[in-house]
């Protein structure tokens, strides 16, 4: 007796290849991949979390996942209580993961809870991102703000920001320096709710419409001014 095995052997070999693709994509995605089981036990993960924590697949299998979160106490608690149902998984929360070096990196995760046939809960899927070099930045602009604010209200000149419309009319201050409201009297919030025109003499925008004239030959002019005084 003889049968024809044709189409699941096609079947068995399009399931393979799409199993194939399945792995390569898990593993080479740009973020990294853990799946854990109801004790918290990682059941997957991928090449990118991999290389992020520095561990072999070996190392890191089988072995509770807040081995490798900064706070592994809390960390403990936090991921059993999601696997019992009695906290929901996080969206968007950061974390600090710990190398295999011993050196930690924060990260952003997201949780989804997975579930078995009779829809209990079975493990839990996270997807992290390393956004280190997004917290470097972060850390840098701070700075640099820090450092300009520091600039800008401690110069001895009173300075202040406003937008210019392209008619030349004057808009409300945008921003003032702390020696702008000693002179005028005013506190930040007034100044901030007046214009040039409130403070100069009338005379002094006499002078602007040239001023504008020159600037509206440059297509890509932005509209500010900023008074010295």
């Amino acid at each position: 007796i003889s049968h024809d095995i044709t189409k699941r052997k096609q079947a068995e070999e399009a399931m393979q290849e799409s199993e194939e693709r399945f792995h390569q994509l898990f593993d080479d995605a740009p973020i990294g991949y853990h799946e854990i089981d109801r004790k918290g036990r990682i059941t997957r993960v991928n090449r990118t979390e991999l290389d992020m924590l520095g561990y072999t697949i070996e190392e890191m299998l089988r072995q509770p996942v807040w081995k490798f979160i900064g706070e592994e106490e809390s960390s403990q608690q936090t991921v059993l209580a999601k696997l019992a149902g009695t906290l929901p998984p996080d969206q968007g929360y950061e974390r600090a993961f710990r190398r295999k070096d011993q050196t930690t990196f924060p990260v952003l995760i997201e949780d989804r809870i997975l579930h078995d046939a009779e829809g209990r809960i079975a493990g839990m899927r996270s997807v992290m991102q390393d956004i280190t070099g997004h917290k470097q930045a972060e850390g840098a602009r701070q700075k640099s703000e820090k450092r300009y604010g520091l600039l800008f209200h401690g110069i001895n000149d009173a300075i202040f920001v406003h937008s210019l419309s392209s008619e030349g009319l004057p808009g409300r201050f945008s921003e003032v320096n702390n020696v702008a409201c000693r002179r005028l009297g005013y506190t930040r919030e007034e100044l901030l709710q007046m214009s040039p025109v409130d403070i100069d003499a009338p005379e002094g925008w006499a002078l602007v419409p040239a001023m504008m004239q020159r600037l509206q030959a440059d297509k890509h002019a932005v509209w500010e001014g900023l008074h010295v005084c």
